[in-house]
């Protein structure tokens, strides 16, 4: 949708008639932030999914079976047929920890800001595009679902951590990890 957008405006930029390369700027920003809305709420509905498959790809989520006596080999919990010693499972952890940095941590992040810079402003036309992150919030509790998303990733990066899936440990865990942020949605 962001590439749709920025290249709809770039290419109206190569047939008009530009007055020099501010125009041409000018346009290209028109169209990156005529996508923003979408992109965001895209972003929003990917974040959850997007970062689970993220940590399935780490080492913690690898199981470790003893193929022969005294041979462990170590599998992905995701799909025990990808070896996790292999030098093909070493790049996708790290494009697994790249999509962690970028997305899973990222993508919070700017939505914490975009929610920031218009926090005193809220009801203001420039930042209806964002009503969808603070309409089911008082306008003191703007960040909130900048909160709800760091809930979403700890709960996710969290539990693969412990045990195998649905594992009543993995649950345990879980559960306390819902107590901690309960008692702070309780302080506010």
């Amino acid at each position: 949708v962001l590439l749709g957008c920025v290249l709809r405006y770039g290419l109206a930029s190569r047939l008009s008639p530009v007055q020099g390369p501010k125009d041409t700027y000018s346009i290209w920003k028109k169209g990156a932030l005529a996508a923003l809305p979408t992109v965001l709420l895209v972003s929003f509905l990917a974040f959850p999914i997007v970062s689970s498959v993220a940590f399935q790809g780490l080492p913690y989520a690898c199981v470790e079976f003893e193929e022969s006596p005294g041979v462990q080999k170590r599998y992905l919990k995701a799909d025990y047929a990808i070896d996790c010693d292999s030098a093909k499972h070493k790049h996708y952890e790290s494009l697994a920890i790249a999509m962690i940095t970028v997305f899973a941590v990222g993508v919070p992040i700017l939505f914490g800001a975009l929610l920031y810079q218009h926090r005193h402003n809220l009801n203001h036309a420039k930042a209806q595009y964002l009503a969808f992150f603070f309409a089911d919030y008082n306008a003191e509790h703007w960040y909130w679902e900048v909160v709800e998303c760091a809930r979403k990733l700890a709960l996710v990066g969290f539990a693969l951590g412990f045990g195998q899936q649905g594992s009543l440990l993995q649950v345990f865990a879980s559960m306390m990890l819902l107590a901690v942020f309960v008692a702070v949605l309780l302080q506010l």
